[in-house]
């Protein structure tokens, strides 16, 4: 259902494909992976970032409309040349120039957008800083989550080897006749609920782990 080939094709696996033993897998810590500094670059944070400097561009645009416009003019008026009696060309009222200025008188509307901006700008700086902290939030109980996963399949290999020693031992018991066959079922019933224990907290500490990618905004490589 989840496995999937190039070309959209369902992936069929081999007969010869299985899963890892349990006892091959060892609980994930998050200390091998995390960084302070992976939060920064989640894509919801670069999306806000882009949208406040796209704003601040906006902002300073609109901060220039306003402005007062001046304009220094040069032009050559192109002239022929006049000669002097010494036969000496001189070169006179060749150009003009000139200096405008201008300002609107009513630029209600101008300031109103530029005003706009600047509270739209400010909103999105709040969002932004916002969401952080809320991603930082989420990002540290996730991680709680999976360190308290790891320390749980921990505890619980432990009690596997432990039930499986009890089992051995009643066994043992039971071939020189000082045990019975209902108390080593029973030993073999508590080391089954404990394999089946540790066997769901791995799974959970693998699902911790990708739970705490995807609060990074990074896709894993597991």
């Amino acid at each position: 259902t989840f496995l999937w080939d190039q070309g959209r094709i369902p992936l069929v696996l081999r007969n010869d494909i299985l899963p890892a033993k349990i006892e091959e897998l060892e609980p994930i810590e998050s200390s091998r992976i995390y960084e302070d500094s992976l939060l920064n670059n989640h894509p919801m944070l670069q999306y806000n970032r882009l949208k406040i400097d796209q704003l601040e561009i906006d902002r300073r645009l609109k901060a220039e409309q306003i402005k007062p416009k001046i304009d220094l003019k040069y032009r050559a008026l192109n002239r022929p040349f006049e000669y002097s009696r010494e036969g000496t060309g001189i070169l006179e009222d060749n150009y003009s120039w000139g200096l405008s200025f201008s300002f609107p008188i009513l630029i209600r509307k101008e300031r109103g957008e530029l005003q706009k901006l600047k509270i739209m700008l400010e909103q999105s700086e709040n969002e932004f800083f916002s969401k952080r902290q809320e991603l930082s939030f989420k990002l540290k109980k996730s991680i709680n989550d999976w360190d308290a996963s790891a320390r749980k399949a921990e505890l619980y290999g432990s009690a596997s080897s432990d039930y499986e020693r009890l089992l051995q031992a009643e066994q043992r018991l039971f071939n020189i006749g000082e045990s019975s066959v209902f108390m080593v079922n029973n030993r073999e019933l508590g080391y089954i609920s404990a394999q089946l224990n540790w066997i769901k907290s791995m799974a959970d500490n693998r699902l911790a782990e990708l739970k705490t990618y995807y609060m990074l905004g990074i896709l894993s490589d597991r």
